[in-house]
């Protein structure tokens, strides 16, 4: 009985899930999706990246094949110098 009433407890959740399509996928257009500056939110603390802070990335477009990217961040706090 038990078992019984799991069973349909776990069906009643998962049924939601499975009657619901997995959308298409569909191509990004680089230059709207990735062009701009992005500002970083945590990162993997590396030797390269040692007492930055305030760290970006900026996104541009070379031309229609090629995507540069500038990485940026400041020296021991938000005002100091800028370590390109």
């Amino acid at each position: 009985m038990f078992r019984t009433i799991c069973a349909a407890l776990a069906a009643a959740c998962l049924a939601p899930a499975a009657a619901y399509a997995e959308p298409a996928a569909t191509p990004i257009d680089a230059q709207s999706h990735y062009s701009g500056v992005w500002l970083e939110v945590g990162r993997t603390p590396m030797a390269i990246t040692k007492g930055c802070v305030a760290g970006t990335t900026t996104y541009s477009l070379k031309d229609s094949t090629q995507v540069a990217v500038v990485d940026d961040c400041r020296q021991g706090g938000v005002t100091g110098k800028r370590k390109a």
